[in-house]
């Protein structure tokens, strides 16, 4: 089983600025040595890939012995681990890589990428800022297309079996401008070779509700575009933020829908628990039953406010809240069982016409919290001064998690209270509004 960690206009808008995200590994400490040959035999069952400030490492979460895979000072993006764990895709500066983890061989795939997931039989499907879709093979290294059109596609996904899932656009001119129409959701079947529109994004009915409208209503007047996020385990849902066609109003508000695949169906809930930050680690499904998703559910796009972790269930339309009304809460992540949640928690702060308090919130504690589904029982993994965030769920009952401190950040393990150190010299160069594009650095493979 391969999880992923994921360090991804108002009308009212309060905040206009748009940081980008990127947290590094440094090289130095232990990750300052250890190369892969082609004679090495690594080939560890639980192992994480992380992008620092010099390249691309991976570490074997036993051993704690990192090693490096790929040069780059950077300029390395969205590792995703192959299913069978053998394989690493990732950018640098736009080019599409595979690397053998094994052998530390690294062949290019593509240029001007934009979108890639690997498919359950370890094949890389994936798009550039061209149009259509390819196919790259690892035994053969050749891509072929598999899509051969006008259109784009981004936010891949692939599901257990033969299904890929993706947002497609047509791109068109008007006069010297270049525009684009979203056009929806698609899946295409890789067995019979067939793509099909399965869920098109809503036109606005442009209603006018002076300002007292519902989030519902909102969504209704201004229109909405569905994005993939996640495929549910078991192929049943795709998990999506469907986004407002207002500019930046989706940096502050998106709804979280379901799309049914089996019964063709598309889910709204009728639940303002249901709105929250299109965020990738926003959402964190219970693996043993897809109807239910931690959801860290909360608008405005600041994190220091407004966010509060529950359960969506998606059969009978609730929300458990799961939190303390003093705490707000980021990055939850389920056991493999669905018994247990993970999640980052620190006070909740707010902002007002004299005080914006990002600057408090980055310096605050924030630490690492378990809450039983069933019975709501909270307990506190980690206790200190550090802002303690991305936890994931290792095996022999270990929790990984980001440590920070300062400016300074590093990876950690604990185990029944004891912390030891797995990578030190992680650093932040920018936040946006207390978010880590988390997926863009680490990615972690577990049997």
């Amino acid at each position: 089983m391969k999880s992923i960690v994921y360090f991804k206009k108002s009308r009212k808008l309060m905040f206009g600025i748009s940081l980008m995200a990127t947290i590094v590994l440094a090289s130095t400490g232990v990750f300052a040595t250890n190369t892969i040959t082609s004679n090495s035999t690594i080939k560890p069952d639980e192992f994480a890939v992380f992008v620092s400030n010099d390249g691309l490492y991976m570490s074997d979460l036993k051993e704690n012995k990192p090693v490096k895979l790929d040069e780059g000072v950077a300029e390395i993006k969205l590792p995703i681990i192959s299913r069978d764990g053998l394989y690493v895709a990732y950018t640098k500066r736009d080019v599409l890589y595979v690397c053998n983890i094994k052998t530390n061989e690294k062949v290019e795939v593509a240029k001007d990428t934009e979108s890639y997931d690997w498919d359950a039989k370890n094949e890389l499907i994936y798009s550039t800022k061209n149009t259509g879709m390819s196919m790259y093979n690892t035994s053969t290294k050749k891509s072929t297309d598999i899509i051969n059109n006008e259109y784009k596609y981004y936010n891949i996904k692939c599901d257990s079996k033969t299904k890929i899932y993706a947002n497609k656009e047509f791109e068109y001119t008007e006069g010297k401008n270049l525009n684009s129409k979203a056009l929806g959701i698609i899946s295409y079947d890789l067995d019979n070779k067939t793509e099909k529109l399965i869920l098109e994004g809503k036109t606005g009915t442009d209603e006018d509700f002076e300002g007292k409208e519902t989030n519902a209503q909102m969504f209704e007047s201004l229109g909405s575009t569905p994005n993939v996020s996640k495929i549910s385990n078991d192929d049943k849902y795709i998990y999506i933020w469907n986004k407002p066609k207002a500019g930046s109003m989706s940096a502050d508000i998106t709804e979280y829908t379901v799309y049914d695949i089996s019964n063709n169906k598309f889910i709204e809930f009728n639940n303002d628990s249901a709105y929250a930050l299109a965020y990738k680690d926003n959402i964190s499904q219970n693996p043993v039953n897809s109807n239910l998703v931690a959801l860290n559910s909360g608008i405005y796009r600041d994190m220091f406010s407004n966010k509060t972790l529950g359960i969506l269930n998606t059969e009978n339309n609730t929300f458990t809240n799961l939190l303390p009304e003093n705490q707000v809460s980021m990055t939850p992540s389920y056991s493999k069982d669905g018994k247990n949640i993970l999640y980052s928690a620190g006070l909740q702060l707010y902002a007002n016409e004299k005080s914006y308090p990002l600057k408090e919130w980055k310096s605050e504690p924030h630490n690492i919290y378990e809450v039983n589904a069933e019975t709501q029982k909270i307990t506190q993994i980690t206790n200190g001064k550090y802002f303690d965030f991305m936890p994931t769920y290792l095996s022999n009952n270990e929790i990984l998690f980001v440590r920070g401190d300062g400016d300074s950040f590093s990876l950690w393990k604990t185990k029944d209270g004891v912390e030891t150190k797995v990578g030190d010299s992680l650093y932040a160069n920018s936040w946006y509004y207390g978010h880590y594009k988390t997926e863009m650095i680490m990615d972690v493979f577990t049997k």
